[in-house]
């Protein structure tokens, strides 16, 4: 879909990447607002509004699209970027209430199944229309279904186990909706405040999970196109292929965390396949592509999910869940909003070829398994 995009809007590949760069820059503030609001305010206004953001935001890109304006696609993505990131922070949250303990890994592991499941159709359907020489506001027009259907199934849904209660007459007479309001975000920056230093640590890691796994996707299908010959069907049905493997992984991880552990020792794994994969693809290019790119695919299923099923370990206060995970979300936002706009500016420096891109992945993954190390022997100097 980027090469066509590109085609149709008439754009260069820092043009695309500043669309891209807009969807995660309003994604980098509104999951920890979003959190705020859900705890305030409770998941389903928060759901629902989010939703019909993502709705009208696919909407107004598909107008774009077949007008070929770019200031309206801009526009559309900018939409469909604030409902985006507060929908992912909504569903975690609720996944965090609802599951304690070895339960949440199997929760995750279904959900993320699911969404690969998603993640798979999408791009299958995306190709087979583009393939058909159809229009491309097609697959958008699709989108904005989807999310219709999606706000209709979000509607029935009651957070019957919120923590926020309604305030009282009382309260509503002395503070006013206003002052309830301000005096929860007080709460909740203060509860942020005073989480442990292993909550900064997984921020961290997510940030830098985020800046290599969430571009890699963007930009892979063109990536097989120009530097290893691939036709633009080819590469877009072996992508596709290849979220088949999230798709089987993503359950199998959760059970194994469920079962036995070893969520640290899942996280250096992963942390070492992306990493063997960065320099394949850059460095040794006998190793075939696809062995490669199965590599990302695995990681990309091993380190979320070890991530994740730590997070009701070190988010202990369920009051704050919102905040602490918005705030989560947004800083891996940001780390990908930079790394999708130096991405772009690298390539058309590079003419359009992705040298210097696939140097900035291997970096990014010798990072990933820096921390991966340091987490290992911390957890083992601690035991």
């Amino acid at each position: 879909l980027k090469s066509t995009l590109k085609k149709e809007l008439h754009i260069n590949n820092t043009q695309w990447s500043s669309v891209i760069s807009m969807v995660w820059t309003v994604s980098s503030i509104t999951p920890f607002i979003a959190g705020l609001v859900v705890d305030s305010l409770g998941a389903p206004l928060a759901g629902a509004l989010s939703v019909f953001l993502i709705l009208a935001g696919n909407g107004v890109c598909a107008i774009a699209v077949a007008t070929h304006r770019l200031n309206i696609f801009l526009l559309g993505r900018a939409i469909y970027s604030v409902g985006g990131g507060a929908v992912l922070l909504v569903g975690e949250v609720i996944m965090l209430k609802w599951f304690k303990g070895r339960a949440l890994p199997i929760a995750y592991g279904v959900s993320s199944t699911i969404s690969s499941i998603m993640s798979f159709s999408g791009p299958a359907t995306v190709t087979a229309i583009l393939t058909n020489h159809a229009k491309t506001a097609i697959p958008f027009w699709i989108a904005t279904g989807l999310s219709a259907f999606g706000l209709l199934c979000l509607l029935p849904f009651n957070d019957s186990e919120s923590d926020i209660p309604p305030p009282s007459m009382s309260e509503s007479q002395k503070h006013g909706l206003l002052g309830r309001w301000w005096q929860r975000t007080k709460e909740l920056f203060l509860g942020l405040s005073a989480l442990p230093e292993s909550y900064w640590h997984m921020l961290l890691c997510v940030s830098i999970q985020g800046t290599l796994f969430i571009p890699l996707h963007e930009i892979v299908p063109e990536m097989m196109e120009t530097e290893w010959g691939y036709t633009k069907a080819k590469a877009s049905k072996l992508f596709v292929y290849l979220h088949v493997i999230p798709i089987v992984l993503h359950v199998i991880t959760g059970v194994v965390i469920n079962r036995y552990g070893h969520r640290i020792n899942i996280f250096c794994l992963g942390s070492v396949l992306v990493f063997m994969a960065a320099i394949f693809i850059r460095f040794i290019r006998k190793v075939p592509i696809i062995l490669s790119l199965i590599l990302m695919n695995i990681s990309g299923s091993l380190v979320p999910a070890s991530i994740f099923s730590l997070m009701n370990i070190v988010i202990d206060n369920g009051e704050i869940a919102g905040a602490a995970l918005g705030l989560i979300r947004s800083a891996e936002f940001a780390s990908v909003t930079l790394m999708e706009m130096l991405d772009g500016l690298l390539q058309d420096a590079d003419h359009n070829r992705y040298d210097t891109v696939l140097i900035g992945l291997v970096v990014f993954a010798a990072f990933l398994l820096v921390v991966a190390v340091a987490s290992v022997c911390h957890d083992y100097l601690k035991n």
